[in-house]
């Protein structure tokens, strides 16, 4: 569990000094948050990281506010935006995408397109 005061810090006082959100907008993009999971895995062999992270939030209208922050955060953050799911996805060293359903949100991190295509199934309850 990462918790309200870590996604509170992600978006507040993340590794990129550029792309932190003011902390009043980070405190309220998180306040609403109802729990999450996530599950994150290395590749030794082939440097490569892939991220889960399923947010549960106490309403829609809080995942949605959520979800906007993390845009904006992302857009500072990562190199571009790219089209290549129904969520919001920036590419970096790896793919970054957001899916936002009902009250979750689903942060998804991936080597490549293909990764990233199965880790998305694995939420199928999400789409």
């Amino acid at each position: 569990t990462m918790g309200e005061w870590y996604t509170y810090l992600i978006l507040a006082y993340g590794e990129d000094s550029g792309a932190r959100l003011s902390q009043s907008r980070a405190e309220r993009a998180a306040a609403g948050w109802g729990g999450d999971s996530y599950t994150a895995f290395y590749n030794d062999a082939q440097a490569q990281t892939v991220l889960a992270l399923h947010a549960q939030w106490d309403s829609p209208a809080d995942a949605d506010e959520f979800a906007q922050a993390f845009a904006d955060y992302a857009d500072e953050r990562f190199d571009r935006r790219v089209a290549i799911t129904d969520g919001q996805c920036w590419e970096a060293a790896e793919l970054h995408c957001l899916f936002n359903a009902g009250a979750h949100t689903l942060w998804l991190a991936a080597p490549d397109q293909a990764t990233l295509e199965a880790l998305r199934a694995a939420f199928p309850d999400l789409e």
